[in-house]
C-alpha cells in the first residue's frame, strides 16, 4: 500500500490541492489502481453540488495516473528537473454524482510511450458503478526551465529579484467531453433526475 506521504514524494501536489488518498496497486508502465475517500472539503467550484464535482473528479484521477506515469523517475517540485504536462484528454463520459462519503477506485492503464510522452486510458468506480471513463490521457515530460515564462511577460517590478512564482494547479470550470463543452452545472450525470 502507498499511502499520501510517498505520493507526494512522487507528484507535485500537496494537499488541498492532492486527491488521491493512497494506491493499492502499482505495476511501473503497466498499470495503477488508486483510491480517494470523498470528504467534502474537497475546493469547491463555483456552482458545484455537494460531493466531488467532474473536473475535481478528472483531477483526481489524472493524480493517479501521474503516479503511474512518474513512479520511476519521481519529481516532486516543479521547479526543478521535468515537469509532466497533460497535452489532452478526450473520450471522457461520467456516470452517477460521486457524492459525499463515497470511495472512489481510480483504475490506469498504460497504453504506450513515444519517447517523452506517454499515453494512458482508464476509469473511477463508486461500488463498482462507473462514474468516470477517460478514453486517453496523454501526457509529456518537459524541463522545468522551459515552461518558465519569458522575462518580458513578468515585469521585475511585480516579481522582486526576478523569481517567477509558478500558479497552483489550475482547474478548469469548462470540461471537454467529446461532444462539447460544458461548465459544471450542465453537466448531467446518467440516474440523474432531472429536477436535481
Amino acid at each position: 500500500m502507498i499511502d499520501a506521504r510517498r505520493i507526494a514524494r512522487v507528484i507535485p501536489h500537496r494537499h488541498p490541492l492532492l486527491l488521491l488518498d493512497r494506491v493499492s496497486e502499482l505495476i511501473p508502465r503497466q498499470r495503477l489502481t488508486g483510491h480517494r475517500t470523498v470528504t467534502g472539503t474537497e475546493l469547491p467550484l463555483t456552482g458545484s453540488e455537494p460531493g466531488m464535482c467532474a473536473a475535481l473528479l478528472v483531477e483526481s484521477w489524472a493524480q493517479a495516473a501521474l503516479v503511474l506515469l512518474l513512479w520511476e523517475q519521481p519529481n516532486p517540485d516543479v521547479l526543478d528537473g521535468q515537469v509532466a504536462v497533460v497535452g489532452a484528454v478526450d473520450g471522457i463520459r461520467f456516470g452517477r454524482r460521486v457524492r459525499t462519503g463515497d470511495e472512489i477506485t481510480h483504475s490506469v492503464a498504460f497504453v504506450r510511450s513515444y519517447g517523452d510522452m506517454t499515453i494512458v486510458r482508464g476509469a473511477a468506480r463508486v461500488d463498482g458503478d462507473v462514474v468516470l471513463e477517460v478514453g486517453r490521457l496523454v501526457a509529456a515530460l518537459r524541463p522545468a526551465t522551459s515552461l518558465r515564462p519569458a522575462p518580458s511577460v513578468l515585469p521585475e517590478e511585480k516579481h522582486p529579484g526576478g523569481l517567477w512564482d509558478p500558479p497552483l494547479p489550475m482547474y478548469s470550470s469548462v470540461i471537454s467531453t467529446g461532444s462539447g463543452t460544458h461548465s459544471p452545472k450542465s453537466i448531467r450525470y446518467r440516474n440523474e433526475d432531472a429536477t436535481n
